[in-house]
């Protein structure tokens, strides 16, 4: 991505980026986004003993020619709410449209930075006997005394390249838990780009091997088919996960972005040990409409035929 901008120093600690297209704008912040993390990963290496590397930045967006009165404005408000990212505009629908996100952006970092992205282990009972077999390992972004959902901060993570970061914390912090409660399973979520990145499936190898899980088996890694974008790259990292003794589970399978005959060319491979079985075609088996009803008995009936037939 190129960035269309001029550079002025104005004193040893402070640089303006001036942009004069607006349409620019959307590749600043991404620039000062991802800056802001690079110096953070270096942070140790820059800093000196008399000095404390930060970094703070001020997005002005003003057409008239008080640009810099406006600038002083932000910097003030960034000063006053100790924000890294602050962001200013005179321009009502533009700010409407990404302040919200730039906000959710700095939430997000914040979030990061303070170890406040966070694992919920939700239990799975047997309904028999109502005996815990397993955790489902889900994300969650402490507030303060709430933990929020992590859905409101996807749309932003994606956008601005933090889902590997993300990814990464969770694994972490789950393999950790985990190795200290090896009577237990445990299962975690894995998205198509986590799968696409060969640097999350090599941290899932090293934390392996760091914990020396012992009952390896005891730990499950969920995907979903339906968001595969690269089929033949997510198969070899799915089977290059399975060679690491971890189980597989296909997630909301017969939901309505399934591919049922891809699924069934896993199926084929053996390369998943369970599949989880989508809440609506469930749902579907207490329709009042018997014909859906009776559909959705037999899609079931099937999925446990093919299950044992792959058993």
């Amino acid at each position: 991505v190129s960035y269309w901008f001029k550079v002025f120093k104005l004193n040893w600690a402070k640089f303006w980026l001036l942009v004069e297209d607006r349409n620019s704008i959307e590749n600043i912040i991404s620039f000062l986004s991802n800056l802001h993390v690079t110096l953070d990963i270096h942070k140790e290496k820059l800093v000196h003993e008399k000095f404390k590397l930060d970094a703070f930045y001020w997005i002005v967006i003003q057409e008239s020619d008080k640009v810099l009165e406006k600038a002083s404005q932000a910097i003030f408000q960034a000063k006053e709410t100790w924000n890294n990212l602050y962001y200013f505009s005179e321009t009502e629908n533009f700010e409407d449209e990404n302040k919200k996100s730039l906000n959710q952006l700095m939430k997000l970092d914040k979030a990061i930075e303070e170890n406040r992205i966070v694992p919920f282990f939700q239990p799975l009972k047997n309904l028999s006997t109502w005996e815990i077999k397993k955790y489902e390992c889900l994300m969650r972004v402490q507030n303060w005394e709430n933990f929020e959902s992590p859905f409101q901060y996807l749309e932003v993570a994606k956008k601005y390249w933090r889902l590997p970061e993300i990814a990464k914390i969770m694994i972490k912090k789950v393999f950790e838990f985990a190795s200290n409660n090896p009577n237990y399973s445990f299962s975690f979520n894995l998205s198509w780009e986590d799968l696409s990145n060969s640097d999350i499936i090599s941290l899932i190898e090293e934390e392996l091997k760091k914990y020396e899980i012992i009952n390896i088996w005891n730990l499950t890694a969920e995907v979903l088919e339906w968001e595969w974008k690269d089929y033949e790259k997510i198969k070899t990292s799915i089977l290059q996960l399975k060679k690491l003794w971890l189980k597989i589970a296909i997630d909301d399978y017969w939901a309505e972005h399934s591919n049922i005959n891809r699924i069934n060319e896993l199926l084929d491979a053996e390369i998943p040990d369970y599949i989880k079985i989508d809440w609506s075609l469930i749902r579907r088996l207490t329709d009042l409409n018997q014909k859906k009803s009776a559909s959705a008995k037999a899609d079931i009936e099937n999925i446990i035929k093919k299950a044992w037939l792959y058993w």
